[in-house]
């Protein structure tokens, strides 16, 4: 044991001189103990070795005393005091070393005689001016720092204690008693945990050695259950020794009765919260562990899979601060009301929203404090402007109210059922659950503006699907209108008449895709990816768009030239380029449109002699959705959306222009091998 807090100490030692006598001390310790493993007590007479080693752990817990009495006491400023001391100290100290040179026999043992006896007395002379070092240390320090020195007065006073019973012992029957000797080691360990927690307790000796609240707590169970445990088994021992003919019988039902109580007593929530109470009340400085609550808090929060329990979640987060088993969250509504929003545990009548004028609600806001309910039923005197509904009055097991404030506004508020065990509420439990309502409230606000981003997000959503189907139904209204405004002049046209029939055709396919986008499962249907001849698929559009002026011509193609695509959407693509190029150009002039292979990408380039672009319009607005020249003749999301089905493609749009003189569009799309394609199939295509 003393081994280990060497250990600690040398690992979280920075260089104080009161943290370095107490590593000292303990080191000393732990070789003293280790000498006497080797060699023991022999015939009540103790080993020089052991002998020396004991002087010197003596002298240097002696020393440590001192330094800490000087720097705790604010009676050592007299120098009388800070004189004399030292001197007592040294005293039984060089009584025992002449002790020691004097009788020391030839085999290395103390003489059991009167030097024996001499250094007997010195043991009890260090174990009494030891003991009344702690009792001056401990009286002359300030109330207010005791607690964090008691544990050690008690570990460091149990090792002189006992050197005092066990060396009286030796002087009054003339020998060391072997078992008092043998239990020493045991003592000297149970002494050491209570050294330990006073140097964490004394941050300023700079030795920051932390106790594990877990392990407090842990360790402190086990040990009372084997206490417990070894307990019942001695009285189970004296019942089946007292118990006659029926002993063996009792003494069964006696240790099953004794485990049944230990399990129950395992799974007492009241019991283990008295004792987390205890535990930080006695050992700890705080009454909690910040890291580990906020921790906990934290990763209660991030643990959240179901979007739909989150204010389950929140308030669990919030009751697990203070051990509280669940309670309530009020949110706004759009009423100006809070409303209950989340519940856990809570079964009495608390559906009533809370209009936000009420005096309740408006108290919380101002004044931002978390109400104890047990206070406010027994003492109004503190909330003189509070006026709390009855109904909750009346819900016994609602302790407190949290606001949750964020930027000086109520976010809402949560009511905390009391805990098991003792329900004590003291500034430290203000100050824990005041941040973390602050950090509740944040978390809720963005939480909020996550629901209303998501929401906006659909809203766009569909209105950029209503905007894609109202430019194609624009585009079909176009041409239908073309067909109607040109009837009556070439009627009597039969290339005229072919043209309206592919035209109406087109339109009524265009139609039945859209009315495919708003199905009953509102499911945008796209057709399977297909092996096209980009030479056929454009002069298809050609001959669509030949309805208008000037006409585009296919200068040259190669007929060889496959891609793999969705027909329709390709087509809307280069239609819309198509379309474009028709209205940028004047009615006599020129749109062409030239198709090859580059490499393994297939190149198609639409260009036009018209108005054409600046560089500044092209790298800012021309590729930019709802961003049209047209006024509202346009939507502004063709080209747009041509080039994201270009890019769905792996492809790319590339675009040259200058004002005055026409615009080239250059669309590459990766083109499949020349052998993988069927010998027919350009057969098929062109039939």
């Amino acid at each position: 044991m003393f081994l280990i807090l060497s250990a600690l100490l040398l690992a979280n030692w920075r260089g104080q001189i009161i943290g370095g006598l107490l590593l000292l001390s303990s080191v000393i310790s732990a070789v003293w103990f280790a000498v006497l493993v080797f060699n023991p007590v022999t015939a009540g007479t103790l080993p020089l070795s052991a002998h020396m080693f004991e002087i010197f752990r003596n002298a240097a817990w002696m020393m440590f005393l001192y330094t800490v009495l000087s720097r705790q006491s604010t009676d050592f400023s007299r120098p009388a005091l800070r004189g004399v001391l030292p001197l007592i100290c040294g005293l039984p100290l060089m009584l025992l070393l002449l002790a020691t040179y004097s009788v020391a026999s030839g085999d290395g043992l103390i003489s059991p005689l009167f030097g024996a006896n001499l250094t007997y007395i010195g043991h009890i002379t260090i174990a009494l001016l030891g003991l009344l070092l702690i009792e001056k240390l401990y009286s002359s320090t300030n109330p207010g720092r005791r607690w964090a020195l008691k544990f050690m007065c008690f570990g460091i006073g149990g090792l002189f204690i006992y050197d005092l019973f066990m060396y009286s012992d030796a002087l009054l029957f003339k020998g060391i008693d072997i078992y008092l000797m043998d239990a020493r080691g045991a003592v000297n360990a149970l002494c050491v945990p209570l050294i330990a927690l006073s140097v964490a307790r004394n941050p300023d000796w700079q030795l920051d050695l932390f106790v594990s609240r877990h392990v407090i707590y842990h360790s402190t169970v086990a040990v009372a259950a084997g206490v417990y445990m070894m307990t019942m088994a001695l009285a189970g021992y004296y019942v089946r020794s007292f118990g006659g003919e029926w002993g063996p019988a009792l003494q069964t039902i006696f240790l099953f009765g004794a485990i049944l109580i230990l399990v129950i007593l395992f799974f007492s929530t009241e019991l283990r919260a008295r004792l987390r109470v205890f535990l930080a009340k006695h050992f700890y400085r705080n009454k909690y562990d910040y890291r580990e609550e906020w921790l906990g808090f934290a990763r209660t929060l991030a643990e959240n899979k179901d979007n739909s329990k989150i204010y389950e979640t929140i308030i669990k987060a919030v009751a697990g601060v203070v051990k509280s088993p669940g309670g309530t969250l009020w949110l706004p509504d759009n009423e100006d009301c809070y409303v209950l929003s989340g519940n856990i545990g809570v079964h009495d009548a608390v559906n009533d929203d809370i209009p936000a004028n009420k005096r309740f609600v408006r108290f919380m806001q101002d004044n931002t404090w978390i109400i104890n309910l047990d206070e406010y039923r027994t003492d109004l005197s503190n909330f003189d402007d509070l006026e709390i509904p009855q109904w909750i009055i009346s819900c016994n097991s609602i302790w407190l109210v949290v606001p949750l404030l964020n930027k000086g506004s109520l976010t809402g508020f949560i009511m905390l059922q009391r805990p098991h065990g003792n329900a004590s509420f003291d500034w430290e439990d203000i100050d824990l659950l005041s941040t973390v309502s602050f950090q509740t409230a944040a978390y809720l606000d963005l939480l909020k503006t996550t629901e209303a981003l998501s929401e906006a997000r659909q809203f766009e959503t569909f209105n950029r699907l209503s905007a894609f189907m109202v430019h194609d139904i624009k585009n079909i209204v176009a041409q239908l209108n073309f067909v109607t405004s040109n009837f009556p002049k070439y009627k009597e046209n039969p290339e005229f008449l072919n043209d309206v029939m592919e035209t109406i055709t087109n339109a009524s396919t265009k139609m039945n895709n859209l009315l495919g986008y708003l199905g009953k499962d509102q499911v945008i249907i796209s057709s399977a990816p297909q092996k096209l001849d980009i030479a056929v698929l454009i002069q298809h559009v050609i001959g669509t768009r030949r309805i208008s002026k000037p006409v585009p011509v296919l200068k040259n193609s190669d007929l060889n030239l496959f891609v793999r695509a969705e027909k329709d959407k390709l087509t809307s693509a280069i239609e819309h380029l198509i379309q474009n190029a028709q209205e940028a150009a004047s009615e006599d002039g020129e749109v062409w449109i030239s198709i090859d292979r580059q490499e393994s990408l297939a190149r198609i380039m639409i260009a036009d002699d018209g108005h054409g672009m600046d560089e500044k319009f092209i790298k800012t607005r021309l590729f930019k959705p709802f961003d049209t020249t047209k006024g509202n003749a346009g939507m502004g999301i063709g080209v747009y959306e041509s080039r994201e089905i270009i890019r769905g493609l792996g492809g790319s749009i590339k675009v040259i222009s200058d004002c005055g003189i026409g615009t080239v569009f250059t669309i590459t799309i990766p083109c499949l091998q020349e052998e993988t394609i069927p010998n027919n199939y350009a057969v098929a295509m062109n039939s």
